[in-house]
């Protein structure tokens, strides 16, 4: 993409794992970016990626607000002469404590972002969506239909048995979907399970670095997977495509087992791979053993039953929407794992 110095861009969740990548995009293509972060404390990550990048010299390109998406016509007031915002905040957990805290938050800021946009006058708003607002192939009485894969018409036509998370997400859809019917040029992206540096201690990353120290377990479902590199491409590529707006992508390169996803984390770090396929009942077991021990020492939830049933559920999905509309090729997930799995092993190794 040709550099535009003449464009301004918007993006919200730069600390985060997808926010951080966008803005280095956004920053090669040439462009200035506002950001809205919580905490200037957190800045880190960001200055982390765009070393990775070789951007880094260009930071005096960006303008950092810190303040929290609350306020429509305060964050409106900063989008100003922007000309496409990313919406990539939001709060990822699978905690069941904390429900009402992850609906309240992705819903809210969501509806608070996109009311801005419109008021500033955006071109185009481009949100950070999942795939756990997708529904699940219908089940096809005495039909094997394991191997079919989920697209962007497998629409989710019930909430019952959905995390928060993924209840917190569809709503958050449901914002944007109503301010493209009041007129606001939207792309939604449903990124599969993001794969990226950096964050060893929680989400992908946490599942990089344990996979790498301790493969010896693994469980039999089967998720999409995408280098997160190849989500902020297609982000800013979908935010300048007139055919993408009012749509939405899923972005997925490759679909594998978690038994397939450790073997090739264990080889890429020289370790052994799992030996050993965990079902439902170890599951459950070590889900009941965790509930004891935070009794005694509190945490977090780890093994909710949304993330039991996550690491069983089979799904496959089909993230092919995007090439056929753009010259968009996915890198090859070995190429992102063995790039992640190394980074990993660097930046943790004295941990």
């Amino acid at each position: 993409m040709s550099n535009d110095t003449s464009k301004t861009a918007f993006v919200t969740g730069a600390t985060g794992l997808i926010g951080s990548h966008v803005v280095a995009e956004l920053l090669r293509a040439g462009y200035r970016v506002r950001l809205a972060v919580r905490n200037r404390n957190r800045l880190q990550a960001l200055e982390d990626t765009l070393k990775r990048f070789d951007v880094i010299d260009r930071w005096d390109r960006l303008e950092v607000y810190e303040m929290p998406l609350l306020n429509p016509i305060r964050l409106s007031q900063r989008m100003q002469g922007c000309t496409q915002v990313f919406h990539c905040a939001g709060m990822v957990s699978f905690d069941p404590t904390r429900e009402d805290e992850i609906l309240e938050t992705n819903i809210r800021i969501t509806n608070t972002t996109v009311t801005a946009a419109r008021m500033a006058h955006i071109a185009v708003f481009v949100h950070v969506s999942s795939i756990a607002t997708l529904g699940a192939i219908p089940v096809e009485s005495g039909k094997q239909t394991a191997q079919k894969l989920i697209t962007e018409q497998n629409l989710l036509t019930s909430l019952k048995d959905r995390s928060a998370y993924s209840v917190s997400k569809f709503y958050a859809e449901n914002e944007v979907w109503r301010a493209s019917a009041q007129g606001l040029y939207t792309v939604i992206v449903n990124p599969a399970i993001v794969l990226g540096e950096g964050a060893w201690d929680r989400s992908s990353g946490e599942l990089i670095a344990q996979a790498i120290h301790h493969s010896v377990f693994a469980t039999g479902g089967v998720k999409g997977y995408v280098d997160v590199r190849d989500v902020a491409r297609a982000m800013l590529l979908l935010s300048c495509t007139e055919a993408a707006y009012g749509q939405r992508f899923i972005l997925s390169s490759a679909n594998l087992s978690f038994r397939e996803l450790f073997t090739q984390i264990a080889r890429a770090a020289g370790k052994h791979p799992p030996r050993w396929t965990l079902g439902r009942k170890a599951l459950t077991l070590a889900a009941t053993l965790e509930r004891g021990h935070r009794r005694f020492w509190g945490g977090e939830v780890r093994l909710s039953d949304s993330v039991i049933a996550n690491a069983l559920d089979v799904s496959r999905y089909d993230g092919s929407r995007i090439t056929r509309l753009c010259s968009f090729d996915y890198t090859p997930i070995e190429q992102t794992i063995d790039r992640v799995v190394k980074a990993c092993l660097q930046e943790t190794k004295h941990r």
